[in-house]
């Protein structure tokens, strides 16, 4: 696309002056296009003396004006005054003028931030306070504290992000021998509300029924994923684990779809990732068997962006002895040090870490 240049002086014969010497020097080089008091140009070549005309204000806001001089041993006053961008002599140099050329964007950039930069701040801090809105939004519809459960030892950790939708939690079944564990992921609002209203529903569900007796555990996690299938279909934007943990014999069925990381971690043993599948088409029932003593640590993708998988799997490992309380803080630290760099992370970040204490449960 041709560089659009525009001339204007007060005579004539100089304008056409100006631009014969212009496409000699320019035209091996450069595809221009050089017109005499052309508005619509980018690049402007312009007289000291006419500088205060109307006819030469051009007609937008995305160009470069150059006053040209005649006299290089000292600078115009237009350019001192600021009424310009730059100042070239004449008779014109290609080098000189081929240098002012190619900093043209750059001069441009300069120009738009200067001009954006209070709007720019206004947004941030309208930005900084939608962000605080949602992360208190957050904060009421996730759970502020977990059931006492004997042997059982809870710490989670939440940050907003621009966009998508966490939510985690806890709940039981009649008998109060299992634990429903939630952990999912939208990456639209849209879909985060779905998710909460399936969960309230499946909340209530399971708060009503006796887990083993009046439903077996795999039939209640069957209905759940027809229920995505049915509601989501092949959606890729949300990452959902839902799983009934079995307090006396420890054992874990679940469901684990998207990006969202799970690991576990037996006391002294290798860490092991809970595997997942990209689709709900793909889901299926998987069962875990949970040693005293291990942990089950839960991190969003947000959170896994934010961190980087390697300091995530850092922290997993270097924590893993110390107090669950530790281990947690230590993660929302990390994240919070990172908001240095990255204040507004894109997703919601979200932690939920289980110990199971190396006292067997054991439940009336």
């Amino acid at each position: 696309m041709a560089l659009k240049v525009g001339i204007f002086t007060q005579k004539f014969s100089t304008a056409c002056q100006w631009k014969e010497e212009l496409e000699n020097l320019l035209g091996p080089y450069l595809e221009v296009q050089i017109s005499i008091e052309e508005k619509d140009a980018s690049f402007f070549l312009i007289e000291e003396e006419v500088l205060n005309q109307k006819k030469i204000i051009p007609s937008h806001s995305q160009c470069i004006l150059v006053v040209v001089t005649q006299n290089s041993k000292t600078l115009p006053v237009a350019y001192l005054n600021h009424q310009v961008d730059d100042v070239v002599s004449f008779p014109f140099s290609l080098t000189e003028i081929i240098s002012k050329i190619c900093f043209f964007h750059q001069f441009l950039i300069l120009k738009e931030s200067k001009e954006w930069h209070v709007p720019f701040l206004q947004t941030i801090e309208s930005l900084k306070n939608t962000l605080e809105i949602a992360q208190r939004i957050q904060a009421k519809v996730h759970p502020r504290r977990f059931p006492k459960i004997q042997g059982l030892e809870l710490e989670s950790g939440y940050v907003a992000g621009l966009k998508s939708g966490d939510y985690f939690d806890l709940f039981r079944d009649l008998s109060q021998r299992y634990l429903a564990v939630v952990f999912c992921s939208a990456k639209q609002y849209s879909t985060a509300n779905l998710f909460l209203s399936l969960i309230m529903k499946w909340a209530h569900h399971l708060s009503q029924v006796h887990l083993n007796q009046s439903i077996p555990v795999q039939e209640f996690l069957f209905g759940i994923l027809n229920q995505l299938k049915t509601e989501l279909g092949e959606k890729k934007e949300y990452s959902f684990f839902y799983g009934l943990f079995n307090l006396n014999n420890l054992q874990l069925d679940y469901i684990h779809i998207g990006e969202n990381i799970v690991a576990y971690t037996p006391s002294e043993m290798e860490i092991k990732w809970l595997p997942s599948v990209i689709s709900v088409q793909l889901a299926c029932i998987q069962t875990l068997k949970i040693l005293p003593g291990s942990r089950l640590i839960f991190g969003s993708l947000g959170l896994i962006q934010e961190l980087g998988e390697k300091k995530w799997h850092y922290l997993i490992e270097k924590k893993r002895k110390s107090k669950l309380f530790y281990f947690a803080n230590e993660v929302m630290y990390q994240l919070k040090s990172n908001e240095l760099k990255n204040p507004y992370p894109l997703f919601d970040c979200s932690l939920l870490a289980m110990e199971i204490k190396a006292e067997v449960l054991h439940l009336a």
